[in-house]
């Protein structure tokens, strides 16, 4: 294919820096238009849609979602709480429970010196005592709870960039071509990867 980089093996599939750079504008703002995508990567509109379907379909993009400001929404504590379990239940099961519990919006199954780190949004700290006793203490199988509350939450810049470009599955492709060398654009002149004329 002319003018596509390198791939790099994902399974029985390849993964080039084309795909990585649309991963990368995407995960910036989900909501780039496709005329936007293709002019960044040098791709028409059809063929950045192609191949937003396919990294859908293998699953690589497994859905498009927004960032909610949770303080302006009235739920500006964000809690850490690192359970261990007594080894008498399940992991699953108490996953399970911990998971149709409305403030607990992640979950992680950990090793070290705890089982499970919870990350819970509530309003404040009384709303944080009342999951904590109505919700979290009385699941069975859990011997000990230690809270942590997140002070300030700041996030590493391009982080999604540069672990894709860090990636086993990503490494060893190169950058898309920059704008002024991408293939022309016009009436005559459409995606070479794309056969349609």
């Amino acid at each position: 294919m002319s003018g596509v980089a390198p791939a790099a093996s994902v399974g029985s599939w390849s993964l080039d820096a084309v795909d990585v750079e649309l991963l990368a504008l995407l995960s910036a703002d989900a909501r780039t238009s496709l005329r936007s995508l293709g002019a960044a990567v040098g791709l028409s509109g059809p063929s950045v849609a192609d191949r937003i379907a396919r990294l859908t379909d293998r699953g690589v993009i497994r859905g498009f979602t927004v960032d909610i400001d949770w303080e302006r929404l009235g739920l500006p504590t964000l809690a850490h709480i690192s359970l261990l379990t007594d080894k008498s239940s399940h992991i699953e099961q108490i996953v399970g429970e911990l998971r149709n519990i409305d403030r607990v919006e992640e979950i992680s199954i950990v090793t070290g010196s705890t089982d499970l780190l919870v990350r819970a949004r509530v309003a404040d700290l009384t709303e944080l005592r009342q999951l904590l006793v109505e919700h979290i203490w009385p699941l069975a199988g859990i011997q000990r709870v230690e809270t942590t509350l997140a002070v300030e939450t700041v996030r590493a810049p391009r982080f999604v960039t540069r672990l894709l470009k860090q990636s086993p599955a990503t490494r060893s492709a190169q950058p898309p071509a920059s704008r002024s060398n991408a293939v022309p654009r016009g009436p005559a002149s459409e995606d070479p990867d794309d056969p349609t004329p």
